[in-house]
This record gives C-alpha cells, structure tokens and sequence, in this order.
C-alpha cells in the first residue's frame, strides 16, 4: 500500500507542475458500481478525448486531466470496493473538492453510502473541501429521488460551513454532469474556494445552483 501510495503522490507532483495554479485536487468516491468510471469517462469525452470503454468494477484507481470552466482537474476515480476504501484516506492530503458518487437505484446500500460519506468527512484533511453529490442512474425508473437522497445520505445534518450539492445525473449519457461540475468549478474558482462574484453576484451564482439541483451554499447565502 505505501508504494502504491508514493506512485500516486509523484503522478499528483508531476500534474501540479505542469499545471500549476490552474490545477484543483478532486477525489471521486462512491460504492462500487455506483457510475464512478463512467462518470470519468463521459467527462473525458467532453474535452474532446476519445475515451476508453468503462471497466465494470475500478479495482484501484484511474486519475485523469478534466478542463472545464478554466480550471484543470486532476480527477481521481478510486475503486469503491470495501477493500479499496482505505485507500480513499491515503489521498486526502491537498483535496479541494470531492465528488460522491451515488447509484440512486441501489435501495439496499444508500444507508452505507451514508456511512462512508459521513466517516470520510470526519478527517481534518478534508476541511474547507467543496463536496458534490452526483446522484447517478436517475434514468432508472425506480430510483431515489435527490429530496430522498438528501434525506438518506443527512446531508442537512452536515456542518453550515460545509458547502454541498447535490445534482442528479446519468453518466452513460452525460444528462446533469455539466451542471455539476459548473457548480464545483465556481466553488473552487479561487484558493479560498469562494464563488466568482461579491454580494448580488453570489445570491445570483447560489439561486443558478438551486435551480439545478439542492445546495447548501444557497441555503447559508440567503
């Protein structure tokens, strides 16, 4: 594990050089078979890059460059077996922003996506981070709904100070992802993490977020 570890500090380290200040650090989490990859992969495709086909099940880890909004993010897909997740603390250090990916078809493990995500968010590692809620798979006809999900995963019950957003999608066609990332971009447009903007411009920037999904920030903003 402590190899694999400062194999995936040195590709951080070389993506932050090259880069630089443009780059944001994001982690994405999730159970297994939640859409995590394809997730990836439909963003990938997006830049203009032909993307590989999405293995069923990331048994370690893919990374990968995603522009969007004029930021460029290292994105890291980590396997969300139960045997991978202690890697998820390994990679917290330098974290701006995570991305937790949900199979809102998957009734029977919600609750335990719920424990994972609360158990991530404990660590002092991941203070000041931006989090986003893909609520995946909402093309299922008999799947949770994003007031459900946020009801399941407490999401309300997190600190004031934690900014979330929770935007329902479906990876294999893209439909939600865009807007999204939109809002992660502008949650990490600069090093404090604040929105583009002052004053009316936030209360504008944080009722866009709402109407596109359900979003902390606009609740503390108003």
């Amino acid at each position: 594990m402590g190899q694999t570890i400062g194999v995936l500090d040195c590709i951080y380290e070389n993506m932050l050089e090259k880069y630089g200040p443009w780059q944001r650090r994001v982690l994405m989490v999730g159970l297994d078979n939640a859409g995590k990859t394809t997730v990836l992969f439909t963003l990938q495709s997006r830049n203009g890059e032909k993307p590989a086909p999405p293995a069923p099940n990331t048994m370690g880890y893919n990374v990968e460059m995603v522009r969007h909004q004029g930021l460029m993010f290292s994105l890291w897909d980590l396997g969300g077996h139960s045997t991978n997740r202690v890697a998820w603390l390994q990679l917290l250090p330098e974290t701006q922003g995570l991305i937790f990916v949900v199979d809102s078809n998957d009734k029977k493990r919600i609750l335990e996506a719920r424990d994972e995500l609360h158990k991530l968010l404990k660590n002092d590692e991941l203070s000041g981070v931006k989090l986003l809620v893909l609520a995946n798979k909402q093309d299922l006809d008999d799947k949770l709904s994003t007031d459900e999900i946020v009801e399941k995963l407490q999401l309300r019950t997190l600190p004031l100070d934690l900014w979330w957003h929770i935007q329902e999608c479906c990876a294999t066609s893209g439909e939600g992802l865009t807007q999204g990332m939109d809002w992660l971009a502008s949650a990490l447009a600069n090093p404090q993490g604040l929105p583009l903007g002052s004053g009316d411009d936030c209360g504008e920037l944080s009722s866009q977020m709402k109407n596109n999904g359900i979003s902390q920030v606009a609740e503390v903003l108003n």
